[in-house]
């Protein structure tokens, strides 16, 4: 903090550093899509919509009361009457931007097991005595693990392509084996079930087989955004925004996250819905808090990695009308160098036939007259 006390016009200006002031990243405005919290809206200080699962405090807006780098330390507006004063909640997000449209968060405080949510209670008589202790919000062990972040995207940017991006390079096949196994330990072997990842590199498209009739994947339709991805130890970890029109978040969610690793022709992957688990999702293994999916993909028939090579699944090509450059008009630009050429070869033989000649004879005619001067020179030298 730096204060500046300027006595020519009697003015004393007080400057905060920036991570003083709780504000959200500038692009961070308006409403956005929460893989764990659904659909919210952000001004420069607040979030609305943020829910809980507190009992008889479904908070939905938050205020932020502490910056420090990534870190934002929120306490609810909302607040409920309990034993002995009143209970304030307080929460933690680490907020990182990936464009104007995508951002992805961390929760840095820690899953309340009463509040079966990752919040913080303190009970205080009032909202400026309980912001004494929002500074301990961030309780959460770090460093994070890569892969359990929450994607937040912009309304309406994943349906106009501005938050999508190619597949990870591992996924870029067709599969014509699919196993599936859900949360409950029913696996089911989808062997006419595909996947495809090549008729457009951004997606994950199942095309479910009876063989798949009772095991899914969170999405009915089978059809995922690629939107962000993270690599880490070997796994990546995938997050995707599911193209159904509606979902229940029960059998199917808007956002999941596959945790995968390619070993031979087999990628070896587990799905949970909205996004990865904190440190015990693996490639294998769903983790214990969010449930999941764990899914075999097999028998590739066709990949897609050399984008040009592969005709029968790459996107079209336009060239726009001014890239293209007639032959014509390449042989027109070189024509003046052609033409120099034989002007050049003149010039040469010219050069050697006439100008060569007379610069050795000229060179011949001084060295005689420098050895005349010499012999004289040595003659007198003789006499005397």
């Amino acid at each position: 903090m730096e204060y500046i006390n300027n006595n020519t016009y009697g003015i004393h200006l007080l400057f905060i550093p920036s991570d003083f002031i709780c504000v959200f990243p500038e692009n961070l405005r308006g409403q956005f899509i929460s893989a764990h919290k659904g659909f919210l809206t952000f001004n420069a200080t607040t979030i609305t919509g943020y829910t809980t699962t507190v009992p008889n405090l479904p908070v939905v807006s938050w205020e932020c009361q502490i910056k420090e780098g990534n870190k934002y330390k929120l306490q609810a507006i909302e607040s409920t009457a309990t034993f002995g004063g009143t209970l304030f909640l307080h929460l933690c997000l680490e907020i990182h931007a990936v464009s104007e449209n995508k951002f992805y968060y961390y929760l840095g405080t820690n899953r309340h097991s009463f509040a079966q949510d990752y919040v913080e209670g303190v009970i205080a008589t009032d909202a400026t005595t309980a912001l004494n202790d929002v500074d301990n919000s961030c309780n959460r062990a770090e460093p994070y693990n890569p892969g359990s972040y929450i994607l937040l995207v912009k309304d309406g940017s994943v349906e106009s392509g501005n938050a999508t991006i190619q597949c990870p390079t591992d996924l870029l096949a067709v599969f014509s084996g699919v196993n599936i196994t859900n949360s409950a330990g029913t696996k089911e072997y989808c062997e006419d079930t595909t996947l495809d990842v090549c008729n457009d590199r951004t997606m994950l498209n199942y095309t479910y087989n009876d063989t798949c009739s009772t095991v899914k994947t969170y999405s009915a339709g089978g059809v995922y955004s690629c939107v962000y991805a993270i690599e880490d130890s070997g796994t990546t970890y995938l997050g995707v925004w599911n193209n159904d029109t509606t979902v229940d978040d029960s059998t199917t969610f808007r956002f999941t996250c596959y945790a995968f690793q390619k070993s031979g022709g087999i990628v070896y992957a587990t799905e949970a819905p909205r996004f990865c688990n904190d440190s015990d999702q693996t490639s294998t293994a769903v983790g214990s808090i969010n449930g999941g999916n764990i899914i075999e993909l097999y028998n590739i028939i066709q990949t897609c990695l050399d984008v040009e090579s592969t005709t029968t699944t790459s996107p079209t090509t336009t060239v726009a009308p001014e890239e293209v450059v007639p032959a014509s008009l390449d042989l027109l630009a070189l024509l003046p160098l052609i033409l120099l050429i034989p002007l050049f070869i003149l010039l040469f033989f010219l050069i050697k036939r006439y100008v060569i000649p007379k610069i050795k004879a000229r060179k011949k005619e001084v060295v005689i007259t420098e050895l005349r001067k010499l012999i004289v020179s040595l003659s007198a030298s003789v006499v005397l």
